[in-house]
């Protein structure tokens, strides 16, 4: 099975931004400044606040939840031998 390749949280940003008729609309609706949107849609900012991410996030209708499934194998753990005094304990 492919790997899906994720998208980083700029990028996406960036996507959706580039997807409404009016980047104007989005800065007057979240209430930042059109000129900072522009900048960061045009690749001119790099990154934005996170209170801006966030406000940018909820306009486009993203929510950010812990996954539900491990991100890594869990090793099964392999059990214990009892030390030598439980063994004596355990012979009487």
């Amino acid at each position: 099975m492919p790997k899906r390749k994720s998208l980083s949280l700029t990028n996406l940003l960036r996507q959706e931004l580039a997807s409404v008729p009016s980047v104007n609309a989005v800065a007057k609706a979240i209430d930042v400044s059109q000129p900072s949107l522009a900048r960061f849609l045009k690749g001119e900012a790099d990154s934005l606040t996170f209170e801006t991410a966030s406000r940018l996030l909820d306009y486009f209708g993203y929510a950010v939840a812990k996954p539900t499934t491990p991100s890594r194998p869990t090793t099964k753990r392999m059990p214990t031998k009892p030390s030598p005094t439980k063994r004596r304990a355990a012979k009487r």
